[in-house]
């Protein structure tokens, strides 16, 4: 540049100085008649920061004439792209990149303008290029990641999060965009701890929190899942306040509280089923919902005020407290184990006549669908399908078809549409109310048609929502659904070609038709339903075997077994050989603790047919609680080889075997148990399930897969690790992970939440079949319970008499599965040993059943410390300072067993397998003493036993 374009291009600068002066709002530029160049820049950046782009840009046009340098055309590109002028940022970036091909940040900021404007293939090769000059630069494989999640290639996206996250491994959105991945990718345990990871770095970040929300609920935990899915309310979108409090658990004694459904419409729908419980705790409930819900909540909910969104301003003064809809499970504290699949909500039945006025009058059945959702859900992509795949459908002549579609219509003559008519969710529930069968994606009528007691096909995607859980055809929220899934690859073209398959095979009119419907109305608990269709089997054959039996089933499922009885022997004496009344014959006679009368039955109904599985499987579980266990084994057996993919028969076999000290097999089978079952201990890992392979220097994850009882008593092979040459990592529940820091040749010991790089898992339960062969699992415990110093002086001081013999005792445990009750007693039948005055009794007893002690607090002996425990190191401290534990079957027994403590437990008339079946003493745990029922159900014997054995060690 000569002299004469320099002093052109000095005055131009000087002009537009001179020009932003005299704004008063840029006064933080002083009136100078020159400029230095580094004082232009740093006015450049002022502009910047004040967001006055455009003088900006117009200085840097001129700057750039006086020094070509990257820095100064990458500022120009990056104001030209916020007053987006596109084409000129792209040219800047390439004047920038011209001037020095080493500019890194050029490539990568260029990168960042295509990739903001969809130009996916050239910014990928500008971030490549950056990548390359600089392979160290995170951002680089970050924004890579997400044009790959953008463009669905989950794989190249866990690629490069991965690459981004190993230069810095504190990258917080790079460690919870990969658990969006691996969430994609089906691997939940992965995503999250992903989640977990971010949330460590930044315990605010609210999507981390609501996606591990999510993925804890889609593993069925649902009371830790619902607490954390609180986080929600944190979302911009979701916020709302009130003049009142939110209800946090106070008593809500004739207090009012307004509950507000604060999502889509089918979550109002599934939740609205926990109104009920809340008005229980005797407060009077308002309900706030959108418009098109008011008449279908009014129907409902009739001692409920149901209320209109958006047409209320509320005092202070209207409500007591507030709560959203979806908070309700959570104060609640609904475990999976509790959810009902009975339907819940009802239609006017006036409306439904009239809407059955509307529909086709022919003998076929009638279908409703639906193929979109509502177009703002996050994944309404790839949950809505293209309506045309349903032309396949359609052309079934069994069914009328109507669309419950509304605001987009499809045209085929096949299909009846009478959404113009539907005004409300009252509207669309009275017509569905008339349907057999609804099929749909996930969405609001999904929900509606199952709360009705309608049969509904969900279509779902690969990676569902939350709420269907995994790999189940059932959903425990809704009896009368059937979840259709998409495997991993299928497009939605091959599902509706098996839903077009299933329909055919559902529309045969024949009576094998009304059986199913009896079937599913029996699993509804919908009686009435049952009964009509009795009626018309009956009508059709007075002497039908069938009806009878169905009449049985619908007593027995009431417990009224006098009535069940004598409909079963009915159905037999029409029938012989009608094997399905025996089995449920033998049923009876189980629920009934009639145990040989059961026997004798299920045995009658293997001769009949000796190709049922479940037959066997029933007669075996019978035998099984009379103590029959090689009779039971043979049965379990057989039952497997008729079905081989029989999940409960391979556990119940498993067990036995086990029982028997037939370990080899025992071990086999509970392993083929466990990949056969839709159990949540199944896990997902990327890494390779270890099978007894050196390792090499290679890591192995080991992780806790049974109950804390199971992680505590095998735990003690961890040791026999050290011998094949690798890291071992073992993962368990974060309560145990302070007692188990100290195992011996165990490299770390972390919690289920934590996100741990390896190359092999296996599930501790395995190690017996993989570590032992044949021989006796009854390994010594080599290592000791940690529990740190200040935490054992914490419970020793808690101490009441030093010199009194110190009794710890738990006397019931978790009552899920239901089958885990008949190891626990009631606080009044162990309560005979309080009389042992010269002893203290220390409660060790978590849950809510610790209420059951308070009516013996007022002894002087009887202590309970509970409400401190925190951790098995609690626990832990506590026992050590006992003298003595009397517990049921529990973790407790496990935990004091190990830490050598003297135990006495005492066991159900059939206990758990470890135990076996007659010793008093156990080879698992030197120091403890079992004490057996003689007698199914019998506590007070044991605990005489237990009250004689306590009194004669207070004499020594």
């Amino acid at each position: 540049m000569n002299a004469a374009q320099l002093k052109e291009v000095t005055t131009s600068i000087n002009k537009i100085l001179t020009s932003l002066i005299e704004q008063s709002d840029l006064n933080f530029l002083e009136a100078q008649s020159n400029f230095t160049f580094e004082e232009l820049i740093d006015i450049i950046e002022k502009l910047i920061d004040k967001e006055e782009y455009s003088y900006a840009e117009e200085l840097l046009l001129l700057v750039s004439n006086l020094e070509e340098s990257p820095s100064i055309f990458s500022r120009l590109a990056y104001c030209q792209k916020k007053l987006k002028k596109i084409k000129d940022a792209k040219t800047s970036y390439e004047n920038a990149i011209a001037t020095d091909p080493l500019a890194y940040s050029a490539y990568y900021n260029y990168g960042v303008l295509l990739q903001e404007n969809n130009e996916y293939d050239l910014a990928i090769a500008k971030y490549n290029s950056a990548i390359k000059l600089n392979p160290s630069l995170a951002e680089a494989y970050y924004n890579l990641g997400n044009i790959c999640r953008d463009q669905n290639d989950f794989e190249s996206a866990k690629a490069y999060y991965l690459k981004c996250i190993e230069i810095n491994p504190v990258f917080e959105n790079a460690l919870y965009n990969l658990g969006v991945i691996y969430e994609k990718l089906g691997h939940n345990n992965s995503a999250e701890k992903c989640y977990n990871s971010a949330i460590e770095l930044n315990n605010n970040n609210v999507e981390a929190h609501w996606n591990r929300s999510l993925l804890l609920l889609k593993n069925k935990n649902l009371i830790e899942g619902f607490k954390e899915f609180e986080w929600r309310l944190k979302k911009k979108e979701l916020k709302r306040t009130f003049p009142f409090s939110k209800w946090n658990g106070e008593d809500l004694t004739n207090k009012k509280i307004l509950v507000y459904c604060e999502q889509g419409f089918g979550d109002a729908i599934q939740f609205c089923r926990y109104l009920s419980d809340l008005i229980k705790t005797g407060c009077n409930v308002t309900l706030e919902c959108r418009k098109e819900l008011l008449n279908l909540f009014e129907i409902n909910f009739p001692n409920i005020e149901v209320i209109e969104r958006g047409r209320h301003n509320y005092s202070k003064n209207d409500f007591d407290f507030y709560l959203p809809l979806l908070s309700l499970p959570s104060m609640l504290k609904i475990p999976f184990e509790n959810l009902d699949g009975k339907h819940y909500l009802f239609v006017d039945e006036a409306e439904k006549i009239e809407w059955q006025k509307k529909l086709l009058s022919n003998n076929k059945k009638n279908a409703g669908l639906v193929w979109k959702g509502n177009t703002n859900h996050q994944n309404d992509k790839e949950r809505s399908i293209d309506p045309n795949l349903f032309n396949r459908l359609l052309t079934n002549k069994n069914y009328n078809f109507y669309s419950l579609q509304l605001e987009e219509k499809f045209k085929n003559k096949n299909l009846v549409d009478l959404t113009s008519e539907i005004n409300s969710f009252g509207d669309t529930a009275a017509l569905i109310s008339n349907l057999d069968l609804v099929i749909t994606v996930d969405t609001a009528v999904a929900h509606l048609s199952a709360a009705l007691g309608i049969e509904t096909w969900i279509l779902i995607a690969y990676n569902s929502d939350w709420r269907w859980f995994t790999e189940s055809e059932k959903s425990p929220w809704y009896d009368s659904i059937k979840l259709i899934r998409k495997k991993k690859d299928e497009n939605w073209e091959g599902l509706i070609k098996k839903v077009s398959d299933k329909l055919k095979s559902n529309s045969e009119f024949t009576k094998l038709d009304i059986h199913k419907d009896i079937g599913q109305f029996l699993s509804n608990n919908d009686f009435e339903k049952v009964l009509v269709k009795v009626r018309a089997l009956l009508k059709e054959n007075e002497n039908s075997e069938h009806a009878f039996n169905y009449l049985g089933i619908l007593y027995l499922k009431q417990k009224k077994y006098l009535k069940a009885q004598q409909y079963f022997h009915k159905a037999i004496s029409i029938n012989d050989n009608f094997v399905q009344a025996y089995s449920n014959l033998g049923i009876l006679h189980f629920e009934n603790n009639d145990y040989e009368k059961a026997v004798e039955l299920n045995d009658l109904a293997v001769q009949k047919n000796t190709n049922n599985p479940h037959s066997y499987y029933n007669l075996a579980y019978a035998l099984q609680e009379l103590g029959n266990i090689e009779s039971a084994i043979y049965n379990y057996t057989k039952a497997v080889e008729l079905k081989p993919d029989f999940a409960d028969a391979w556990f119940n076999l498993s067990l036995l075997q086990l029982m028997n000290k037939n370990y080899s097999e025992g071990w086999s089978n509970y392993n083929k148990w466990i990949s056969k079952t839709n159990n949540s201990i199944k896990r997902n890992f990327e890494s390779t399930e270890w099978e007894g392979q050196n390792l090499n220097g290679k890591t192995l994850l080991v992780y806790s897969d049974q109950a804390y009882g199971d992680a505590i008593q095998f735990v003690r092979y961890l040791p026999l690790l050290k011998s094949y040459n690798g890291k071992v990592i073992y993962e368990c529940p974060e309560s145990l992970v302070d007692i188990f820091k100290e195992i011996h040749a165990v490299d770390e010991v972390i919690s289920s939440n934590k996100l741990y790089s390896h190359d092999f898992n296996v599930p501790l339960m395995r190690l017996p079949e993989i570590l032992l062969d044949d021989k006796k699992p009854e390994l010594e415990v080599t290592y000791d319970v940690s529990i740190s110093e200040e935490i054992y002086k914490k419970w020793l001081s808690k101490i009441i008499n030093e010199n009194k013999l110190k009794v710890g005792f738990v006397w019931t445990g978790n009552p899920y599965p239901p089958i885990n009750k008949k190891r626990h007693m009631s606080i009044d039948d162990f309560s005979i040993l309080f009389e042992v005055n010269e002893a203290d009794f220390y409660s060790l007893q978590l849950g809510d059943d610790r209420k059951q002690l308070s009516k013996y607090l007022s002894k002087d002996n009887v202590f309970d410390f509970t409400s401190d425990i925190k951790t098995f190191e609690d626990t832990s401290a506590i026992i050590a300072a006992m003298d003595l534990v009397i517990t049921i079957d529990t973790s407790v027994a496990h935990l004091a067993g190990t830490m050598e403590k003297p135990v006495w437990i005492m066991l159900a008339y059939m206990p758990d397998w470890r135990w076996s079946l007659k010793s008093s003493h156990c080879n698992w745990y030197p120091s403890m003493k079992l004490f057996r029922q003689n007698e199914r159900s019998n506590w007070k014997e044991v605990i005489n036993k237990v009250y004689t054995e306590l009194t004669k060690l207070i004499k020594r």
